[in-house]
């Protein structure tokens, strides 16, 4: 049972991680056309720092090995 919700919970995360890249992109493709409304720009600042907070939480584990 725990190897099934650590299977869960590592598939929800790159299911999380991949729909926040997809948006982001989309954000920006948005932004290139037009100027976006307030609530996409806010978007697209959180989930350009949570990406970068991503994959710095990442690295970290590599470096400090």
């Amino acid at each position: 049972m725990v190897i099934f919700a650590e299977i869960l919970r590592v598939s929800s995360l790159a299911i999380l991680v991949f729909s926040s890249f997809m948006y982001l992109s989309d954000l920006t493709i948005k932004k290139k056309q037009r100027s976006l409304t307030t609530f996409e720009f806010a978007m697209y600042i959180i989930l350009a720092v949570a990406v970068i907070a991503f994959g710095i939480s990442m690295l970290i584990p590599i470096i400090t090995g």
